[in-house]
This record gives C-alpha cells, structure tokens and sequence, in this order.
C-alpha cells in the first residue's frame, strides 16, 4: 500500500521519494487543521444561538411590563381633565391628560428650567405637543396673576474717551481689533520717524497697513494733524536726509549736491528743479522741512 502511494505521488505529482514522505507526514495534520474551524464555528453558534434566545425572552418580558403600564394608565377625556395651570403640572398629570411621554418630559423639563407660560398659545413652544389636542385642552387651563413682563434695557457699555493718536504707544494701540504688538510696534516707530503725521493716509506706507485698518485705528483715536520735528534741508548733513522714511540715501545724496552747487533751498518747490522729485513726493516732504 505505501509503495502504491509512493508511485502515485512520483506519477501524478513528480514528487521524489524524500518529498512523498513528508507529503504523507503531513498529511494528517492538514487534514486535522481543515476541520478544526468547522467543528469551532458550530461550538460558536450553539453558544451564539443561546444567547439569542436569552435575548427574545429578555425583550418580550420587557414589552409586557410596558403594554400592562400603559393600559393601567387611565387617559382622561377632555372634558373630563380638571383646571389646571400649565405652569404647575408634573408629568405624570400630563401622561393621564393624553399627552405622550415624550411630549410631558418636554414640558416639564421646560417649567424646570424657568420656563412661563403666560397664555395658552404660549403652550406651543413645547415640542412634540399635537396641535389639535392643544385646541382641545386650552379652556382647561386657568393661569394666575403673573408679573408683568419688564422691558428689559441692556446696559449700555462704557464707552473711552479717545486720546489723540499722536499719544498712543504700541501698548495702547493693541485695543484696535487686528493690531497685534508687531504691528502696533511697526506703526508708532514710523509715526515717531516722520516726525509726527499731517494727514491720516500717511499710515498707508507702513508695510501691511490696509485702508480698513487705518478707519479701525480711527475709530479708537482721535487725529489732529502735527508735525514735531522738522529738518532744515539747507543745513542736515547727508546721514541726518537719509534717515527719514521719506528720503532714502540716495535722494539725500541728490540734495546734497544740488545744494553745494546751487546754494540752499528757499522752499519746498525749489525741490521741483531736481529732475527726479515728483510733486507727490515733495508734497508729501514739504510738511518736514524747514529752510
């Protein structure tokens, strides 16, 4: 019978003498692991089956406690119902009125948390509460004397007097809504560089200032235009032009050698003779200079 195996698997599977061996070693042991899951799975299932079955017996004696509380529940007939005062029912009185579980938790957790009924139309904020049997009911309630409702006025907020912008440090300018202390910082070192503003727009050359921002600060500061430092063009070194924000180093360099070869400046249009100034520019300078 082995040699028979043996010549089978040599045949039929081209397995060598050594290799039909350990085929027949194991053999038994796959066949063993094949039927452990089957014979598992049905242990699972029996167990599975009386746990099932635990269940349905579990759920059905639940619903027959619930079918015999409802029916020992004794639903009144709307004219049947006494007077009552909304603001002063429980639960359960609203459960013998008709009213569904659900829909009676609603209204008293409502009374729970302050709430009034002050007519019967206000029952209808209840949630879940049928419209029909509302109408049904309405001339049950009776409400006693309640206060009359007082106008509520919101107190007013403080309001802050506005300090001049040209006070404010990068402290105070953070209560404008979108400056941060970067920012706040960046504005007043400008503010302070130039010399003091002559015109609101002047914030727009401060990186990231956008128009909204400059109505912002504003609304929380009052402007009054003033210059506190002025240069005098005719007698500032090149160092002292070049470090304003409004000249750069080589614009300085420009003046200073207009002005040794053409004699000092009378007033700001004399800036107009240099070729590269534009009228925008000296407007803008003019204001900061001094002759």
């Amino acid at each position: 019978m082995k040699r028979k195996v043996f010549y089978f698997l040599k045949i039929y599977m081209g397995f060598t003498k050594r290799e039909s061996k350990g085929f027949i070693l194991v053999m038994p042991t796959l066949i063993i692991l094949y039927f452990i899951p089957i014979i598992f799975q049905r242990c699972i299932n029996n167990h599975h089956k009386q746990e099932y079955d635990q269940y349905i017996m579990e759920a059905e004696r639940f619903f027959a406690l619930q079918r015999e509380a409802v029916d020992s529940t004794v639903i009144l007939a709307p004219d049947q119902i006494p007077l009552f005062d909304p603001n002063k029912v429980d639960k359960d009185f609203l459960v013998k009125m008709g009213i569904k579980d659900p829909v009676a938790a609603n209204w008293e957790n409502y009374l729970k948390r302050g709430g009034l009924f002050r007519e019967w139309e206000d029952v209808r904020k209840i949630y879940g509460l049928e419209e029909g049997f509302l109408l049904s009911i309405k001339d049950r309630m009776v409400f006693d004397t309640l206060p009359d409702k007082k106008a509520y006025k919101r107190p007013s907020s403080p309001t802050l007097a506005k300090i001049p912008f040209s006070e404010a440090d990068s402290i105070v300018l953070q209560i404008v809504p979108g400056i941060g202390g970067v920012m706040a910082g960046r504005i007043i070192k400008f503010r302070d560089n130039v010399g003091g503003l002559h015109q609101k727009s002047q914030l727009l050359d401060v990186y990231g200032v956008e128009e909204e921002l400059v109505e912002k600060i504003f609304d929380h500061f009052t402007f009054e235009p003033g210059i506190s430092r002025k240069i005098n063009i005719n007698t500032s070194v090149l160092t002292d032009l070049s470090q304003h924000p409004y000249i750069s180093y080589a614009q300085a360099k420009v003046i200073v050698a207009y002005r040794d070869q053409h004699g000092p400046f009378l007033n700001s249009d004399d800036l107009l003779k240099i070729k590269i100034f534009t009228p925008e520019w000296v407007n803008n300078i003019a204001p900061y200079l001094s002759f």
